[in-house]
């Protein structure tokens, strides 16, 4: 955050930037900012292993054997 905060200090996106919305500029120490991004963090990656797990499945319950003929 403080290293975004200092690119968009910066004078070629200064005069695009308005305002720091989320947190704000009066959150400015170190474990307020890691508050902050605990707060607000989301991920859109689901589960490692589980589409792998689902193909597996799959082919074990498929009519082919494997090389695709029907077995």
């Amino acid at each position: 955050m403080k290293v975004l905060r200092r690119l968009a200090g910066a004078p070629s996106l200064a005069r695009i930037v308005e305002a720091d919305l989320l947190p704000g500029f009066a959150v400015q120490d170190d474990a307020d900012l890691l508050a902050d991004c605990r707060a607000r963090a989301g991920t859109v990656f689901h589960p490692v292993g589980y589409l792998q797990d689902r193909a597996r499945t799959r082919r074990k319950m498929s009519w082919t054997a494997g090389c695709g003929r029907v077995g």
